[in-house]
């Protein structure tokens, strides 16, 4: 994957407002390492790529 690939991806996944707040909310957790994780990214983009609502379809939010 290019890192043009990896601007789109993240670009795709932050257009969802919960995993945008997920991920800026998360840091203070506290926690050393974690990921946001599985449908969260997946459902998003495949709903981006399809013309449909970013968050459309997404019952969790993991985060491992």
């Amino acid at each position: 994957m290019t890192s043009d690939d990896e601007r789109l991806f993240l670009t795709y996944v932050q257009r969802n407002p919960i995993n945008r707040q997920i991920l800026q909310l998360a840091p203070a957790l506290g926690v050393s390492d974690w990921w946001l994780t599985a449908g969260a990214l997946f459902q998003t983009v495949w709903n981006v790529l399809d013309g449909r609502d970013p968050g459309s379809g997404i019952r969790d939010y993991d985060l491992f």
